[in-house]
């Protein structure tokens, strides 16, 4: 103010659920020595006309009644704060509340108030009330880095009786993609399964299995026949295997026959050696090829395909469609975006017959491209695959040490073997393409 400065009305924090903007807002509260007044969005719509405006008023009046500088904390904004033409009716209570909170934060009375808002849907917000004299600081909370993670761990693990084998570095380094308060609920959970040890020590593999849970789900007790264990052994060893030897997919943390969850019998996890925030299409094809190699291991072994796959092929097809629709990764279609929802083209899009077909076309022939590595890879390996099933027979679950000593000859590709043909889908025609796209689609890790 002393340089001319006005300064921010409201600061809106986004990002998804569980970073910590909440948290971020009370520490920035304490830090200023200010008075800390939290709502949710949600707390001010009434059934009642002219409530939900009242309940804005009175919350401003009591921070301005506080005696000295206040932070209003409002969570969930978009309980309030959605466009308005989306709602429709200019009279509703909806919009008499949001109307008062944008009056109440127009910037003509002079207070020492600042209003914090988190959202985990800034794009639903009202332009008036995002605009710079308003909400005009807007800070990304996203998820934690490495280091970040390990510093929250540090949090959590106070008051925590860790074993001597316990290295925190490394379970951060276990957990990419967690939020804080997933972070939180690995370490309570790590120390509940200690105590039904009735063990006088947090220890490192309580922390391996709270991480599982928290990353794959929950083990679920199912009886499954002798034949169906050993189709879903062949299966995981397929992903596994293709995940060990490609070139550029990630090593295998973890592959077990154990169901996960309410749909998964049985799951690979792969984890980046280091944490990847753009992905190549070379890298893009080898997941694709991991998310094929169960049905390609099955059919190989088995002589049979099951329907256990099917999740399999959703993975695969969205990446496929993003490579060609939002990376830009084909010659036929060139660098051009076009609207896309995750499976599909995005409604209300004009889009001509031919360029459907032509990303039909050019989807089918990635899926075709993964599918020849996956086949290539399982077919030179079938021995191996054969004893990695053997031991997921005998012990359920395996690590990647394990797949070490099963696969002593690294991440060697083998050469090109004649595979089956896909039904639907084109030969494998080779091209000069893109390696780097801008941004990568969402994956959760889970292959099986």
């Amino acid at each position: 103010r002393e340089l001319g400065a006005k300064g921010f009305k409201g600061v809106m924090l986004f990002g998804p659920p569980g970073t910590g903007k909440t948290l971020l807002a009370k520490a920035v509260a304490n830090e200023a020595g200010a008075t800390f007044i939290s709502a949710n969005g949600s707390d001010f719509v009434n059934k009642y006309v002219g409530v939900g405006p009242d309940n804005i008023r009175a919350l401003f009046t009591k921070a301005r009644n506080s005696g000295g500088p206040a932070i209003i904390f409002i969570d969930e904004i978009d309980g309030i704060g959605k466009k308005r033409s989306e709602d429709g009716g200019g009279n509703s209570e909806y919009e008499l509340t949001l109307n008062a909170l944008l009056a109440e934060m127009d910037g003509f009375k002079k207070d020492n108030i600042v209003v914090i808002a988190a959202t985990n849907r800034p794009d639903m917000l009202d332009p008036a009330l995002t605009r710079g004299r308003r909400f005009g600081l807007k800070v990304p909370v996203g998820m934690p880095d490495v280091d970040g993670r390990e510093a929250i761990f540090k949090v959590h693990a106070q008051g925590m009786k860790l074993g001597p084998d316990v290295s925190l570095r490394k379970i951060a380094e276990q957990t990419p993609g967690l939020a804080g308060a997933d972070i939180a609920e690995v370490a309570n959970d790590a120390a509940m399964l200690a105590a039904a040890r009735k063990a006088s020590f947090v220890e490192a593999q309580d922390f391996t299995r709270a991480v599982d849970r928290q990353m794959m789900g929950h083990e679920r007790k199912l009886v499954m026949s002798k034949e169906e264990r050993s189709i879903v052994a062949h299966h995981e060893s397929g992903h596994a295997i293709v995940s060990h030897l490609a070139k550029n997919a990630d090593p295998v943390r973890k592959v077990t026959i154990v169901p996960h969850g309410l749909n998964a019998l049985g799951l690979m996890q792969a984890m980046p050696e280091e944490e990847r925030h753009i992905q190549s299409r070379a890298w893009l094809i080898d997941k694709i090829a991991v998310a094929l190699g169960g049905r390609a291991a099955e059919k190989l072994m088995t002589g049979e395909i099951y329907s256990g796959a099917s999740n399999d092929f959703e993975q695969a097809s969205r990446i496929a469609r993003y490579m060609v629709m939002k990376f830009g990764m084909t010659e036929a279609l060139g660098m051009v975006s076009y609207d896309f929802d995750g499976e599909r083209p995005a409604a209300g899009r004009a889009m001509s017959e031919e360029i459907r077909k032509k990303i039909d076309s050019e989807v089918d022939k990635i899926i075709a491209e993964g599918w020849q590595k996956a086949w290539t890879i399982v077919t030179e390996n079938k021995a191996v695959i054969q004893a990695m099933h053997d031991e997921l027979i005998a012990k359920e679950t395996l690590r990647g040490e394990d797949l070490d000593r099963l696969i002593p000859n690294g991440k060697k590709l083998p050469k090109p073997v004649e595979t089956p043909k896909v039904a639907g889908q084109p030969a494998e025609e080779k091209r000069d393409l893109p390696q780097d796209p801008p941004v990568a689609p969402v994956d959760d890790g889970k292959a099986g």
